[in-house]
């Protein structure tokens, strides 16, 4: 008896797609997304015709690929660049189109087990060597504080891992303030476990911050305090923290290093995109391409110019509203280090982060109708 297809439901099939997605990069590759992705586009926009505006921002898009092509030495590095950089642009799209849902609470609980116990393996059981999410077996060894090896997860990389579940936390409190019943104490402890798990900075960073808006801190008041208990806890890490500390992450003389090292990348950056046009970014004539580095969003300017800088921050604030400012701008911040929301696991959740809005809240929790709550504009209020 053949396979009947038409009893299948292809929007589980669609949804249930988007936890297979996220985790393929543990395979050390997320092109099986990429083209998962555009396949499904293709289908979307010349199938079903869905809208005209989708083939319009193709076209777009299209037009600044091939500026940038007619830039560059080597024309064959536009492809890396554009996904890299601007494959949130397809998730979106993907989202847009196939209504993929997602149980946020499901989503984080997953993945914060998938942590610990990635966590608990190259640290107790097996070397990092067996992993294809731990890419250079000698360059990217992470000996924190000389015994503990830091979690890749899905970024293949401990700061982007930490700054896409900052991303999907600040998603889940955001609908939880619009009023979604998503309490759950087990992942508030299994989130505050999985960022001592990355022992990264920029996830303390963010964890802090999103810690600081859920209490509602971040008003005048408070922030001042914080700001004053911030300064007490840099005096406190200068004059006691160990060097290689946790704790020395957040003293003075770090802070400064710091400092002077995203000053000097920055200049750097600049005098590349001269190379070419500050509009588009350099030509990578004599220059490694500047991607996976640790200063993302000078990356981007590097590589795609003003106009690449524009695309991201005039799309990114031109979608936000009330119910997803905290996780996009959680998204944004993240790109003053490693590229959180440019790894394909990444740009997943920042797509969902950008089509939340009103409308589409209770729709993204897998409750409700399948009503068509998308139209032309999915800016909310």
């Amino acid at each position: 008896m053949l396979w009947n297809l038409t009893k299948i439901n292809w929007q589980n099939v669609v949804n249930n797609s988007i936890y297979f997605l996220f985790y393929i990069p543990l395979l050390g590759t997320a092109v099986p997304s990429y083209i998962f992705i555009l396949l499904h586009l293709f289908y979307y926009v010349f199938y079903k015709k869905s809208s005209k505006w989708g083939i319009m921002v193709g076209l777009m898009l299209f037009v600044f690929i091939i500026m940038k092509y007619s830039l560059l030495a080597d024309g064959s590095q536009v492809g890396v660049l554009f996904r890299y950089f601007f494959g949130w642009i397809f998730v979106y799209l993907f989202l847009y189109y196939s209504k993929a849902r997602v149980d946020i609470n499901k989503f984080i609980m997953v993945y914060t087990i998938e942590i610990l116990l990635e966590a608990f393996l190259v640290n107790a059981i097996l070397s990092p060597d067996y992993f294809f999410n731990y890419p250079d077996k000698t360059h990217h060894r992470t000996a924190f504080m000389g015994f503990y090896q830091r979690v890749y997860s899905v970024g293949v990389n401990a700061s982007i891992s930490s700054t896409i579940l900052a991303l999907l936390y600040a998603y889940r409190d955001s609908c939880i303030k619009l009023g979604e019943k998503l309490g759950n104490k087990k992942i508030e402890i299994l989130v505050f476990f999985s960022f001592l798990a990355f022992a990264s900075g920029t996830g303390f960073c963010l964890y802090l911050i999103l810690l600081l808006y859920r209490y509602n801190l971040l008003r005048p008041k408070t922030f001042i305090v914080g700001v004053l208990l911030f300064i007490l806890l840099l005096i406190l890490a200068t004059t006691y923290a160990e060097q290689g500390s946790l704790l020395s992450r957040f003293s003075g003389i770090y802070m400064e290093r710091l400092w002077e090292l995203k000053s000097m990348q920055i200049e750097e950056g600049l005098d590349w995109a001269r190379q070419g046009s500050l509009f588009l970014g350099t030509d990578y004539k004599g220059v490694d391409l500047q991607i996976y580095g640790d200063f993302a969003l000078r990356d981007l300017f590097v590589s795609w110019g003003f106009v690449g800088l524009a695309i991201l921050l005039i799309f990114s604030f031109r979608r936000m509203n009330k119910c997803n400012r905290i996780p996009v701008l959680i998204g944004i911040l993240g790109l003053f280090h490693y590229g959180g929301i440019f790894c394909f696991p990444g740009q997943l959740c920042f797509a969902y982060a950008l089509m939340l809005n009103k409308k589409t809240l209770s729709y993204y929790m897998l409750k409700g109708k399948t009503e068509k709550v998308f139209d032309s504009n999915t800016s909310g209020s």
